[in-house]
């Protein structure tokens, strides 16, 4: 960590996998925060319930990395119920951490597949019910990704896990063809009425 400080970073961005999952991963937040250096996460927010509420108001971001409703997520083969159950006990955390501070502030990351295409809503109200709202929103989908960037990404996972045949992005390849553009466009327009920061990437068209 006092290696990396001396770059000079101002943020640094804690990712994975799942980086909660790492021992390591409370020490270089306080030692990277003791340094002045605000410390954002991307995590699924499963684990965020089991830090201290001292802990997680050291963090300066939480970004919480879902792609839907249980049914979207039992779909996706990334759990159902408990798994948005869990989540929302994490936002909730993260709420309970706001103080003098004023943060953690709480981004939504969803990658929208035609599973979740008109979902996205219905999530975002669930996490409302529960007394959870998002300062912003980041959406991303694979509808420009061709089968050369699928096969890099395959690649690069590959070497990384030792495997072969990475079949999560061969599958949004396979379903970006299917993507009801006009209606993830209309869902977004909606959100987008209620929260101040809504971002989409890429561009929902090639012309914009």
């Amino acid at each position: 960590v006092r290696e990396a400080h001396a770059f000079g970073p101002r943020t640094v961005t804690l990712s994975g996998g799942e980086p909660l999952l790492s021992p390591l991963f409370l020490p270089v937040v306080l030692a990277l925060d003791d340094l002045g250096v605000e410390v954002d996460v991307t995590t699924n927010g499963t684990l965020l319930s089991t830090l201290e509420v001292e802990d997680i108001a050291r963090l300066h971001q939480v970004n919480l990395s879902l792609d839907g409703p249980p049914l979207v997520l039992r779909q996706l083969g990334r759990g159902g119920e408990a798994t948005l159950d869990k989540a929302l006990a994490g936002m909730r955390r993260v709420i309970a951490a706001r103080g003098a501070r004023g943060g953690p502030a709480l981004r939504l990351l969803s990658v929208m597949t035609p599973a979740g295409v008109d979902r996205l809503e219905q999530m975002l109200e669930s996490f409302a019910a529960g007394g959870v709202r998002f300062d912003s929103l980041l959406l991303q989908h694979q509808m420009f990704m061709d089968d050369s960037t699928c096969l890099r990404h395959e690649q690069a996972l590959s070497a990384v896990h030792g495997t072969s045949g990475v079949a999560i992005w061969r599958g949004l390849v396979d379903a970006a063809g299917s993507m009801p553009v006009d209606r993830l466009s209309e869902e977004i327009a909606r959100i987008a009425a209620q929260y101040r920061s809504v971002m989409v990437s890429p561009k929902l068209s090639i012309a914009d």
